[in-house]
């Protein structure tokens, strides 16, 4: 293992001191006149120049890709004003654009964003971890495109192509290699080009050793396992009419990662401190208030004394807490396999002089499932009573002999879509698209936590009880358990003091000493007057003597341990004797071992829409489009822990004895209007001026759990006004484009995680934002780039929430924990008493295992007006440097630097300061050669070249597990060198 690290370490310096010493020349370069290049757009559905679309698009070339060495979705995020992209908690990813992220949580939430790949809308999960190869163009229209990209893309839509075949032989072959053994194979080739049918095929193998060491197992882990492969027809059919058939395929088997790094000031009462001045260093939080240490200390295994769990210890003091990046300790390697596939036809024809009209139709599935330990530690203390044998999240099944919570996040879905589209090319001034939509959205998602102690809940014979009693293994469920646990704990007192006492009186009488003590005794006492005669006074000392012996400690474990056995056969008895009566329920199926979400659900939407646009004059143009949509959307859901609180839709329901439940549903529609309208202005000197108004809509949903029934959350409206200008100067040499927007909210769908759940609700906020696209070649050999954003958020008057972490709003607990019995503990804090029972808080006396419900006094709401929109940053830049070394005869050799920026942001609505995630910055650079043929190529790359720990994003966790705060870092400094072919 050292000896792998220090050969990645020596690679890294080897390669920054190869990009330093080529950075160091300057070489003859032969005299260009190019000045910028024409960049082309496709934001209006036609081809346009990019300087003359008035509208805020960034569009990153074939060029910028290569010389960036972009490979992910999140390498493009830099290169867009106010762009930023990291993958989140469960089955998604977060992407935000001019401060807007998508929070609702959910199989019926729809995205923020549009992600268009070659005419077919892919899903956030698919671009987070899919490579994007072979590509031709790649933009990003920025704010909503309500009428010709549809709804649900109120902050903007992606518009990805890859190479088409085309007219001329193309074919390549590229190899990478770098740090991790990484492996990366990439190639293209067009069959039949410049043919009525042809066909291009590419494709993209990734295999990476992982980074992270896991020191329980001595294994690597979040690894890389990916292929990918597109093929690409187009056919000339006639001069009237073409197809293009596309067809892609991904998937994916490996170890990566899902959730961060866990921060946590670990406090016994809150799990986790929720405040201080900063995020927290690397830390867990107290296990004993967790969901999972309730549901093992109802079945008498949570770690204790020999006669009872104490839920006041904390088995994850202690754990090893490795750097960041480098090492790990999980029981629970992450697993990862998904499988997507996609196809389009688009169909083009020309009607007449006038009209051409389009039909397009595309096909996206994805099979999605991954698991991964959900706390990150490995716990220092075993079970109480014994292991435990489970199969947890299908791994097989395996003996613990301490908890392990592991998370599973499943999401599979399946998308059809048609558009009809006519477009005119009419002479005169004006000219329309026109169109119709439909989609179907079928999805279905089951996040779920799973732990040997919960499965041990479910079937008691997988655990030390079915074990002791074989006639009991086939029960489980809250009636065997809150019966075993109550009969336990009412005769154990008694039992364990008559066996002790018992084993005392038969350590007494085995004693060979008794007689001659207790005549001793005996004259004491009688001479004391402590006794009346020689009787009373010998039964007086052996009383004595058993006292004494009691005392004893090999005596008192021998008395406990018989006192225990005969409380455990007293609730065996109790539990025959309710079995007998019909009252106790067998063992609970597997889908009910779980902290669960089930959500399943339809979404159709169609849509009528047209666009035009009239020349007022020679240098004005108005554009106006309207859309109008309707969405009809059908969801099941429910949620529940086994068959216990706190709560949630069908908790109490026993599979075994009704089958998978009947899921509720629920169903609802509406339709929402949205459209735009751009005047823009074209001035002497050619560059543009434009303002513009959008509307934008996100469709409305269900909450796929919550404790008091289903409920929904109303659709997202944004109103976007926009003004912009496009200039180009120094004869060209010189590129800014700029923009500014007011973005006012309707809705917002916010989201807050209780128990293992999430509720959106809807609030209303308002963006105000600045962005910049600069290019500047000073020289031929030089090209500086500068993309910068700037926005400022700010939540709606009267908005106030609770946070589910902190409901009551403590900032200090003043006493230690007491354990308050049957798996309650409580603390005196700044606002009064506070009792913690499944992960939950109440200001009163409560116990969710003895049926007595949580009397809330009160929760605290903040007022979160003025407040900032969390997960986004307010300020975005990057800055890029690019230097031609050699430009002649011999090749053409270039140098690159990029700068990256990120301001901070905070986690949560309510802005506290240690759940904020602080500004942070770092560098990449590269160096590309290409033959002056242009037949074969090198790049070298460095990314985060200071070796930077960059923490990217972060997700507060449940307050039921504690209330950590999982923070996602960017990979270490990584590099690595590519070999690319022509043929």
């Amino acid at each position: 293992m050292h000896i792998d690290n220090l050969r990645e370490k020596v690679m890294k310096k080897i390669l920054l001191l190869v990009l330093l010493a080529f950075g160091s020349f300057s070489f003859a370069q032969e005299e260009s006149s190019e000045n910028i290049e024409e960049v082309v757009t496709t934001a209006f559905r036609s081809e346009d120049q990019l300087q003359d679309t008035a509208l805020a698009v960034s569009v990153v070339t074939p060029d910028d890709i290569e010389s960036k060495n972009l490979k992910e979705f999140a390498d493009f995020q830099y290169s867009v004003p106010g762009l930023t992209f990291v993958k989140s908690n469960f089955s998604a990813a977060s992407v935000s654009i001019r401060g807007l992220t998508g929070y609702c949580v959910g199989g019926s939430c729809a995205g923020i964003t549009t992600f268009r790949v070659d005419d077919v809308n892919q899903g956030s999960l698919q671009m987070a971890f899919n490579e994007l190869y072979d590509i031709q163009t790649f933009e990003v229209l920025r704010g909503p495109q309500g009428t010709l990209f549809g709804g649900n893309n109120p902050a903007g839509t992606f518009i990805i192509n890859s190479v088409d075949p085309g007219d001329d032989a193309d074919a390549y072959i590229e190899y990478q290699t770098g740090d991790l053994n990484l492996s990366r194979v990439t190639g293209a080739m067009t069959i039949n080009p410049g043919e009525d049918f042809r066909t291009r095929i590419s494709f993209r193998a990734v295999n990476r050793d992982g980074y992270v060491d896991n020191l329980y197992n001595n294994t690597k882990i979040d690894d890389r396992n990916l292929f990918g492969a597109r093929i690409k027809s187009i056919w000339d059919v006639s001069d009237d009419t073409s197809l293009k058939l596309t067809m892609m395929v991904a998937n994916e088997e490996d170890s990566r990662f899902r959730t961060g790094q866990s921060h946590c000031n670990t406090n016994a009462l809150m799990g986790c401190e929720q405040w201080g001045d900063e995020l927290p260093d690397r830390g867990v939080r107290h296990s004993g208030v967790s969901l999972f240490a309730n549901v093992d200390w109802i079945t008498m295994n949570y770690p204790g004394d020999l006669i009872q769990s104490n839920i006041l210890l904390d088995t994850d003091a202690g754990v090893d807490l490795p750097v960041p990046y480098e090492s790990t300790n999980v029981q629970f390697n992450p697993r990862q396999i998904r499988d997507d596939y996609s196809a389009s036809l688009v169909l083009d024809h020309t009607l007449n002089d006038n009209w051409d009209v389009s039909f397009i139709s595309f096909f996206n599935m994805q099979e999605y499932f991954h698991a991964q330990d959900l706390n990150g530690t490995v716990p220092t203390l075993p079970y109480r009573m014994g292991n435990v044998n489970a199969n947890v999240m299908g791994s097989g099944m395996r003996t613990f002999d301490r908890d392990m919570a592991v998370d599973n996040s499943e999401f599979n879905y399946r998308e059809n879509t048609y558009e009809l589209r006519f477009t005119s090319n009419l002479d005169g001034p004006f000219n329309l698209q026109a169109g119709l939509y439909h989609s179907l959205y079928r999805y279905f998602t089951n996040y779920k936590v799973e732990s040997p102690g919960l499965h041990y809940y479910s079937e008691v014979g997988l655990g030390p009880i079915g074990r002791m009693y074989p006639e009991l293994a086939d029960f489980g469920g809250l009636p065997f358990w809150s019966t075993f646990l109550l009969t336990y704990a009412g005769v154990a007192e008694d039992n364990i003091t008559n066996a002790v006492i018992g084993a005392a009186a038969g350590y007494v009488a085995a004693d060979p000493t008794t007689p001659a003590q207790i005549t001793a005794l005996s004259a004491q006492y009688l001479a004391l007057g402590l006794c009346s005669g020689i009787a009373d006074c010998a039964a007086l000392a052996q009383m004595f003597l058993i006292g004494q012996a009691a005392e004893i400690p090999s005596v008192r474990l021998a008395g406990t341990q018989a006192g225990v056995q005969t409380s455990l056969d007293t609730a065996r008895n109790a539990i025959m004797g309710a079995a007998a009566a019909g009252q106790m329920t067998p063992q609970l199926p597997m889908w009910q071992r779980n902290v669960g979400q089930y959500d399943k659900g339809f979404r159709t939407t169609d849509a009528v829409y047209a666009e035009g646009t009239f020349d007022l004059n020679d240098k004005t143009m108005l554009r106006a489009g309207i859309r109008f949509n309707s969405f009809d959307i059908d969801q099941y859901v429910f949620s529940g822990l086994t068959d216990v609180g706190p709560g949630g839709l069908l908790a109490g329901y026993n599979g075994t004895l009704s089958g998978f439940p009947v899921v509720p549903g629920r169903s609802a529609s509406d339709e929402e209007v949205t459209g735009r309208l751009i005047l823009d202005y074209k001035l002497d000197n050619g560059n543009l001026l434009y303002a513009k108004y959008d509307r934008g809509v996100k469709s409305g949903g269900f909450n796929p759990t919550a404790v008091d029934g289903i409920t929904s959350f109303d659709p997202e409206l944004h109103s976007v006004f926009e003004v912009g200008s496009k200039n180009t100067f120094l004869g060209g040499a010189l590129v800014v484009n700029a923009a500014a927007y007011l973005n006012d909210i309707d809705g917002l769908q916010s989201v807050r995680i209780e128990g293992f759940s999430s509720t959106t609700y809807n609030i209303d906020a308002q963006i105000v934002g600045l962005e910049l696209e600069s290019l500047f070649i000073p020289a031929e050999w030089v090209r500086i780039a500068l993309v910068a954003g700037y926005n400022v958020s700010e939540i709606g008057d009267g908005v106030s929430e609770y946070d589910p972490t902190n409901p009551y709003n403590v900032s200090a607990v003043l006493s230690p924990s007491i354990d308050g019995g049957f798996g309650v503990s409580y603390a005196q804090t700044d606002v009064g008493l506070l009792f913690r029972s499944f992960g939950d808080y109440c200001q009163a006396p409560f116990n969710a295992l003895l049926g007595v419900p949580c009397v809330d006094n009160g929760r605290f709401f903040v007022d979160l007006s003025g407040n900032r929109l969390p997960q986004v940053p307010e300020t975005t830049a990057q800055l890029s440097t690019e230097f031609d070394l050699v430009n002649n005869d011999d090749g053409l050799l270039t140098f690159n630097v990029d700068y990256i920026y990120r301001g901070d942001f905070y986690l949560t609505p309510f802005n506290n300061e240690f759940q904020r995630i602080p500004e942070f910055s770092f560098v990449n650079a590269g160096l590309r050669f290409d033959s002056s043929d242009g037949r074969w190529g090198v790049d070298v790359y460095l990314h985060n070249l200071e070796d930077k720990d960059v923490p990217m994003g972060g997700f507060p966790s449940t307050g039921a597990n504690g209330g950590n705060i999982n923070v996602y870092y960017m990979e270490p400094m990584n590099g690595g060198i590519s070999l690319r072919y022509n043929f």
